[in-house]
């Protein structure tokens, strides 16, 4: 297990803008959350962890029989960089990854493929960085390498990485992806337009 890459899929958020947990409601392949963490495994190219809220609407039977590592933080609170960084110290314990490639809980239009190649980018060139760059914009995935690890342990509040990737901005390699960058489902609104745009009509109760 060790010298891998773990997925890291952030699932702890508090979803006040939604009045519901986000990460549970449904979408194509189960839940939100179920359909990135299943395109994550369809990837075949890392292993996968979920990081939730301690005692939080997450629970690990939510993910059925899915082969994650299911983590829990008391940290949740203090933002997605800090549940971001608890994820990474748990797997840290137990396992030696070579990468952390960070997704969001609330994605769920993010693509195998994009996924996939992230990793092997990574794996072709050892970059310090690797980020899917769809049409519209860079997005998630995101890709560091161990070497930030004690950068990433540091983060808090609900910027995650984004001052890590400013900071090294020039030894970013991208991965190209084609069409839009997947969206954040954050609002009542945005997940009616997704059910929309999914074709699943009246799906979700939101």
């Amino acid at each position: 297990m060790a010298n891998e890459i773990w997925a890291l899929v952030l699932a702890a958020g508090a979803s006040r803008r939604m009045g519901q947990p986000k990460q549970l409601l449904p979408a194509a392949e189960g839940s939100l959350l179920q359909q990135v963490v299943r395109r994550s495994l369809a990837a075949d190219s890392c292993r996968v962890a979920v990081v939730a809220a301690q005692n939080g609407p997450v629970q690990r039977a939510h993910l059925e029989e899915l082969p994650v590592h299911f983590i829990t933080t008391g940290r949740s609170e203090s933002g997605l960089g800090a549940s971001l960084a608890a994820g990474l110290q748990e797997l840290m314990s137990l396992y030696s990854p070579q990468a952390l490639m960070v997704l969001l809980g609330d994605q769920p239009e993010v693509q195998s493929e994009a996924i996939r190649g992230v990793a092997g980018r990574f794996r072709q060139t050892g970059a310090l960085i690797v980020q899917a760059r769809y049409d519209d914009r860079p997005a998630h995935p995101v890709l560091f390498h161990a070497g930030l690890f004690p950068e990433l342990l540091e983060l808090s509040g609900d910027n995650g990485a984004k001052g890590l990737l400013r900071k090294y901005a020039e030894q970013i390699h991208y991965f190209p992806v084609a069409g839009p960058g997947p969206k954040d489902i954050d609002t009542p609104e945005e997940y009616r337009n997704y059910l929309l745009n999914a074709g699943l009509g009246n799906k979700g109760n939101c």
